[in-house]
């Protein structure tokens, strides 16, 4: 049996620890030989804290009834002997949901009230108020404890169209998005807007966060999740039903929310769930393998993937599998596949980006490391040229030497003054950058277009809003493109000058992309 997905994250998660004590112990070689410098020991000591803290977002996303939290459960959660995430028929992931862990938080469920759409504040800006979250705490030991507090995420509560439309869940130009209404007309929306849960699962703790959304309405509905969650993952797997394949409002979310034309598809895996509807006694093995053959095709052709990335697959019969430690079952799920595609396409793409981070971090070691000798080494012969010429000198010579050198110290003393006024003007630049991307101008800029977009019923004058806003937004980048470029052209000259003066071999810093 082939290398399951939590074997593969733990050898990851070995690999980025080896690889961060290594280099924090290189680093302090280095320092205690004086090989570096403040600037590039900080550079080091930012890879060293990347490689242990790195975080690994997976995302699963589906329309309603996919299985989706199964999924979830039987790569996940299966050590459990039972279900975690909350999977029975019908809808059960209300609310967006991130699995990670924070060692400065205690294991806990926390949840964001659905009345917070009411309020002007993003969903990143909640996150830094913990006091606005419903908090439940969590017993890790405790599986059925940890199912029965999971629940929460899929809990509802039931409003008036009025207050669904504030809300965003009612869309009088969209009746068919539209959720339905009970007896006395009202409607069904999630009680939560977001779940965050923080618990010591041996995979988490080692940088892996789980992203659980809900369907289609729901992603539509929390722009944070097109805008921000889902873009940010380093890997998607989307749930289609083996029975159905890809159906309208599959292939909806898939172009809308999932696949851009830039978009690296690799990040990308197709599951195609519930493959046991088509296991039928009436027909042979052969036979049921080649309806599931040809429904992966037909899928892959219609989402432009290889087929190599639509993974067939049994996600009920996984975890019952896994749970029984029935190997025959488990293969017959096909879910060891999926894990292995998840394997590769997560940790091999996520090593490759950490790798490159690291040898640009070793690359500009290299560098300071041989200035720093070259310099030493420069220093040490004119020192060694200037004792061997004090032989036999009288005392009005190394007089000479003594008011030379003081000369020298003035000289530098002059350099210094000069590059704190350099100094001061770096920071007045910065300055004036930071004013042109801080927060505060931004929410000034964009206030116009929110404003447009919080009309009720048809926003006239968005198209004009958008167009305003984002020429505003865009003059402000290329002031600071602006800025960016005097502040590089400053430094430049003023390092070249300092070389040219004193041998030094100073470098400017890169200019930001």
């Amino acid at each position: 049996m082939g290398t399951s997905f939590n074997d593969q994250f733990d050898q990851h998660g070995a690999w980025r620890r080896e690889f961060a004590l290594r280099l924090k112990l290189l680093s302090e070689w280095l320092k205690d030989h004086e090989l570096l410098d403040a600037a590039v020991e900080e550079r080091l000591r930012r890879l060293e804290t990347q490689m242990r803290s790195d975080k690994v977002m997976v995302a699963f996303v589906a329309e309603f009834s996919r299985g989706k939290s199964e999924l979830i459960n039987a790569i996940f959660f299966a050590g459990y002997k039972r279900r975690i995430m909350p999977a029975s028929a019908g809808r059960t992931t209300m609310c967006p949901t991130e699995l990670g862990y924070d060692s400065d938080v205690p294991p806990c469920l926390r949840l964001l009230p659905i009345e917070t759409r009411l309020q002007p504040q993003a969903l990143m800006e909640w996150r830094a108020v913990p006091e606005k979250w419903t908090r439940v705490d969590l017993d890790v030991n405790d599986p059925a404890q940890l199912a029965k507090a999971f629940e929460k995420v899929a809990e509802v509560r039931h409003v008036s169209k009025e207050e669904a439309r504030a809300l965003g869940f009612w869309h009088e130009d969209t009746p068919n998005d539209n959720p339905m209404t009970d007896s006395q007309g009202r409607v069904e929306v999630p009680r939560w807007r977001h779940a965050l849960i923080n618990i010591a699962h041996p995979l988490l703790k080692q940088g892996l966060v789980i992203l659980d959304t809900p369907g289609l309405n729901a992603i539509g509905a929390e722009p944070e999740l097109t805008v921000n969650l889902i873009p940010q993952a380093h890997a998607v797997v989307f749930i289609l039903a083996a029975d159905t394949g890809v159906t309208k409002s599959d292939l909806s979310i898939w172009r809308e929310h999932l696949i851009t034309e830039t978009e690296n598809i690799e990040s990308r895996l197709v599951v195609l769930n519930k493959i046991d509807t088509m296991w039928d006694s009436l027909s042979t093995p052969v036979q049921v393998q080649a309806q599931i053959d040809r429904q992966r095709a037909i899928s892959a052709e219609i989402l432009g993937l290889p087929r190599e990335q639509v993974i067939p697959v049994s996600a009920q019969k996984g975890l019952v599998a896994k749970v029984n430690d029935d190997a025959a079952l488990l293969e017959a799920s096909q879910l060891p596949q999926l894990e292995r595609a998840l394997s590769q396409g997560v940790m091999g793409q996520r090593r490759k980006i950490l790798r490159t981070a690291v040898s640009a971090g070793i690359t500009d070691l290299r560098s300071e490391a041989g200035r720093a000798i070259n310099i030493r080494r420069r220093d040490l012969a004119e020192q060694m040229l200037e004792l061997r010429g004090l032989r036999g000198k009288n005392t009005s010579v190394i007089k000479h030497m003594r008011s030379r050198i003081e000369q020298e110290q003035l000289d530098f003393d002059v350099s210094g003054a000069r590059i704190h006024a350099v100094r001061s003007v770096h920071l007045k630049l910065l300055r004036e950058v930071f004013t042109l991307l801080g927060t505060s101008t931004l929410k000034s800029e964009m206030a116009e277009l929110t404003s447009a977009l919080r009309q009720p019923g048809i926003k006239l004058g968005v198209r004009k809003a958008y167009g305003s806003t984002f020429e505003r937004l865009r003059e402000g980048l290329r002031k600071s493109q602006k800025l960016s470029g005097e502040t590089q052209s400053m430094l430049t000259g003023t390092f070249r000058q300092l070389n040219a003066e004193y041998g030094f071999s100073l470098q400017a810093p890169r200019e930001p992309e």
